[in-house]
């Protein structure tokens, strides 16, 4: 069993030269779910769109000293299929091995979901109760209590599955913590978590994998590679891959098929990427 993550007596994280909260945030990002990426993309998992929102987080903590209270929701109008409050205290903390990516920054946060069964008052009045227990039980108790409305940034997810990522993360982290910490919430509504850096998991089948063919009925489809970019089309139970270096394009070509590939799990393992991309194969034909 993991040892317990105590917030108060976890070492300050400190940037080095070359580094913001931001950059160190984004990089746990995989370039292929970057918008800067060429095509084909992959599909950005829930995983992947909490990820890029806490380098946003992290963008505006950067930014200044004001903004440190967040709803995140989804749909942008009310009422929200989900929706989450937090706010994130000072310090930024150094991620323990047990809750992230050791040394990484570690952001101590209280969260309270949102019932999408509230009225508009109900709602109103949640904000309202959250924001006046800015004290409880956090590290900075001696914080000013500010206004609703002031300083609360709205935050809207690209999915409702992002919402439930985040809350899926405060809950598993919110269990993380030691009880001499969490304890002191134990009266509160509001209840203690923390988000801490942790790159994007894609040594797994799933959207932004690298993966090759194997088993294939047409040999020529073994050995191909390439990005997977979400579950096919009209194949729910299969993925649809896309070559997207040279060599496994023209294999692909070759064989008269145009659209991304439409493969099942047991034809398909995961493989590192680096080995085609150094590849001296992969580099376009001058003209």
């Amino acid at each position: 069993m993991p040892a317990k993550v105590n917030p108060l007596t976890l070492e300050k994280w400190t940037p080095a030269d070359d580094e913001t909260l931001q950059s160190v945030m984004a990089g746990k990002l995989p370039d292929v779910f970057r918008g800067s990426q060429p095509t084909p993309q992959p599909v950005p998992t829930p995983a992947a769109q909490w990820t890029a929102m806490a380098a946003h987080i992290s963008a505006i903590l950067d930014q200044t000293q004001d903004k440190r209270r967040f709803i995140l929701h989804y749909p942008q109008q009310a009422p929200f299929q989900a929706a989450v409050m937090f706010d994130i205290a000072e310090p930024v903390k150094k991620c323990p091995k047990e809750a992230g990516d050791e040394g990484a920054p570690l952001l101590v946060a209280r969260y309270r979901r949102h019932d999408p069964g509230w009225a508009p008052d109900e709602a109103k009045e949640a904000v309202v109760d959250f924001y006046k227990r800015q004290r409880d039980g956090f590290i900075r108790e001696e914080a000013a209590v500010v206004q609703p409305g002031e300083s609360i940034v709205g935050l809207e997810a690209p999915s409702k599955e992002c919402v439930e990522e985040c809350l899926r993360r405060f809950e598993a982290n919110a269990a993380l913590l030691d009880s001499s910490f969490a304890d002191r919430f134990s009266d509160s509504p509001v209840k203690p978590t923390f988000i801490a850096a942790r790159a994007v998991d894609l040594s797994k089948l799933g959207n932004g994998a690298y993966v090759e063919l194997k088993d294939m009925k047409t040999d020529g489809y073994n050995g191909i590679r390439g990005l997977v970019l979400a579950r096919a089309e009209n194949h729910p139970d299969r993925w649809a891959v896309a070559p997207i270096h040279k060599k496994h394009k023209k294999t692909v070509s070759a064989l008269k098929h145009e659209r991304p590939l439409a493969i099942k799990d047991s034809s398909l393992v995961v493989v590192d990427a680096s080995d085609d991309e150094d590849s001296e194969d992969d580099v376009e034909d001058a003209d």
